[in-house]
Parts: structure tokens; sequence; C-alpha cells
């Protein structure tokens, strides 16, 4: 969460490790979703793989309440690979399954995926507002996952840059002061 990927990778390899040994598959599916991530974060091709494994160690088990989080980023693996079809097929479950389960935090992180997917297909009014509500919905839980609310603001933010919105240099503010409060030191470098 706060964007030390070297010393994170040794962990979450360590963390998948020990869970496939002691056979703790929900364990498993949490350590390889975390492994994923930061794969994901760093572009790494080995994403696509660790991933769909997560999912798969997930839906093996019925873990119903956790999947939307692996789904939503194996689509984000997809959507970066062009594959816009199985992208949107993957964030509109992983949405509808978040709001199933009551998750805010999956379902922001799935409004996230769905305002890419939009901004993508040049729906950009569709992705402004999908992108805009992201970072609300994981408000609506007084423990969301800070990293999940700030990596969505930061999304609302390059786009809202990137178009040149008004609202951008507001939407900056607020994620720098939102990582800076919480420690996710690579947010505030991109807010910077």
């Amino acid at each position: 969460d706060q964007g030390d990927y070297a010393g994170a990778r040794p962990q979450l390899e360590r963390a998948v490790e020990l869970a496939r040994s002691a056979g703790d598959a929900r364990a498993t599916a949490y350590a390889l979703t975390a492994l994923g991530r930061l794969q994901l974060l760093r572009g790494e091709p080995a994403a696509l793989a660790t991933l769909d494994a997560a999912c798969t160690a997930a839906g093996a088990i019925g873990w119903t309440a956790f999947l939307p989080f692996p789904r939503a980023l194996l689509a984000e693996v997809w959507l970066a690979a062009g594959d816009l079809d199985a992208a949107g097929a993957a964030f509109d479950n992983a949405y509808a399954l978040s709001c199933q389960v009551g998750d805010p935090c999956w379902e922001s992180y799935s409004l996230r995926g769905r305002g890419l997917l939009a901004a993508a297909q040049g729906a950009n009014d569709l992705a402004l507002d999908l992108l805009a509500e992201a970072p609300k919905a994981c408000r609506r839980s007084r423990d969301a996952h800070d990293w999940v609310e700030g990596h969505c603001l930061e999304t609302l933010c390059r786009f809202a840059v990137s178009r040149g919105l008004p609202e951008a240099a507001a939407w900056v503010d607020e994620l720098e002061d939102f990582a800076a409060r919480r420690g996710l030191r690579e947010l505030v470098t991109r807010a910077a």
C-alpha cells in the first residue's frame, strides 16, 4: 500500500508459499491477490497468471465476499492488454458481485475499472461519472481500505488532468492530503 514494491515482493512471495504449504485456501487467495496487484502495478506479465490463480482459489472455496477484488484486478490486466470485451465482462461481474455482497471497497475498485474501460472506449462523460463515484463508494464504510480509495481518487485525478477539467486541481489537492495522511507515498508523488 505504501509503494515499497521491492520490499513487498519477497514478503508476498513468501506469504503465497506459506499459505499453500499450510493448505490455507483463504490465505492463498489473499496472498495471490496481493502479489498479483503488485505485478499489475509494476506492469509485469506474470500478473495475468497470478490473478487468474487468485480468482480460481477464491472461487474454489466460495469466498464470494472477496472475489470481486481479484476479479477487478484481473480485468485491469485484460484492459491493459487491449482485450476490452474480457475486461468489460469481468469489471461488470466484479461490480455486480461487490454490490451483492455489500462491500463498498470492492464496489469502488470495480467502478474505477468500469470508468477506465469507458475512457478506453471514448465514452468520456460516462468515464467521468464512474471515476468520480469510485472513491465515494469506499466512504460508505468506516473501515474502508485506504489504498483502494486513494487509488480510485488518483485515477480520477489522472483522467481529469489529462482532459483539462476544471475540477482537476481540487481533486489533486484532495488526493495529496488523503495520501499524505495515510502514508501512501506513491500516491503523494503522483499528486505532485
